[in-house]
């Protein structure tokens, strides 16, 4: 029993950073599958039947909606394991495989969309440095919730570059993060919630209560990528190290995400520009505080943004790996000393 076990422990986490890494790759090669053919498309369709049929404006029935969309997503990650140990031969049984880095990597694919921001984010500032507001305004509506028919040139690059920052964290970094630290199982209830939230999560009459519960969950399972994504940012400008910090520490408060205020004020503050002020959902305006003691940001920033979002995800990607070594030679090295015992 011994053997078996150093034998299932070792190199269990450099599996999931290498696996990390293959479903970056993938996701940067050939972006998201057509919502046709994507697991999470059929997820959101999922919970919107789910809504039709238990919604109330209650607490308790957003709860219900909670608990469904987490009982499919590991329901999902069970019929996957499933299918994937019938491959497995006796040997691979007993430990890590070939069969579980590919799972993990096609549930990092399904899970992130770095690609896909970065390619949106790229397009709209390429439309802003031409001149053209309107199609710029069309392609933002990919990104963002907020009404975006009546913004200016510096509206859409303040809520481009805010949804390339709060996106890095809830698309990117919580992914690596639940993959390294759990595996496929974790990877999908994120994804799970983060997509509730973002389709019950409003604090308007519809939704603040039956949303509740989606959007604590959500801002539970990213504080603490949040927070690891704020660092990484330090890391890559340690000139502005105390900076980033203090603004963090007096700004981020104010804003109505725990999660969003923090690494919309590292990208602020990092890249010297200003975020926040007033969004406008469904022809309401809400006040979002002002992040960053810079100037206002322009189009140009934009592509620092994006940069500056990819650089926080190879980055972490990478001491993900680092710590994988270390862990499992200290895992591995006891366990050898307890079969030599």
């Amino acid at each position: 029993m011994r053997k078996q076990s150093k034998q299932l422990f070792a190199g269990k986490y450099i599996l999931r950073s290498l696996a990390v890494f293959a479903g970056l790759t993938i996701d940067r090669r050939y972006k998201e599958l057509p919502d046709e053919v994507h697991p999470l498309a059929a997820f959101g369709n999922l919970m919107n039947f789910t809504e039709k049929k238990i919604y109330r404006t209650t607490k308790t029935s957003g709860l219900l909606y909670l608990s469904a969309g987490v009982a499919a997503s590991l329901t999902l990650s069970s019929g996957m394991k499933k299918i994937f140990f019938l491959t497995k031969t006796s040997s691979e049984k007993k430990g890590v495989s070939p069969q579980d880095f590919v799972l993990l990597a096609l549930g990092v694919y399904f899970a992130t969309g770095g690609a896909m921001l970065w390619s949106i984010a790229e397009t709209t500032a390429g439309f802003l440095k031409n001149g053209d507001l309107h199609s710029a305004r069309k392609e933002l509506s990919k990104l963002v919730g907020r009404d975006t028919a009546g913004l200016d040139v510096v509206g859409v690059t303040r809520a481009v570059i805010e949804s390339v920052a709060e996106n890095t964290v809830d698309a990117v970094i919580a992914p690596i993060f639940y993959a390294f630290s759990g595996g496929i199982a974790p990877v999908l209830v994120h994804r799970a919630v983060n997509t509730m939230d973002a389709m019950v999560g409003y604090k308007n009459d519809a939704y603040s209560e039956f949303g509740f519960f989606s959007a604590k969950c959500d801002d539970v399972l990213n504080y603490l990528p949040a927070r690891l994504a704020a660092l990484a940012v330090m890391g890559i400008f340690p000139g502005k190290t105390g900076a980033v910090y203090l603004a963090i520490k007096n700004q981020a408060g104010a804003h109505p995400s725990p999660n969003g205020g923090v690494i919309e004020t590292a990208f602020a503050e990092a890249l010297g520009i200003q975020l926040g002020g007033v969004n406008v959902y469904d022809s309401i305006p809400e006040s979002r505080p002002v992040l960053g003691s810079g100037r206002p940001p322009k189009a140009e920033d934009i592509d620092k943004a994006i940069a500056l979002s990819k650089k926080v995800t190879f980055r972490l990607a990478v001491l993900s790996f680092v710590f994988a070594v270390f862990i499992d030679f200290v895992m591995s090295s006891l366990l050898k000393q307890r079969v030599e015992k």
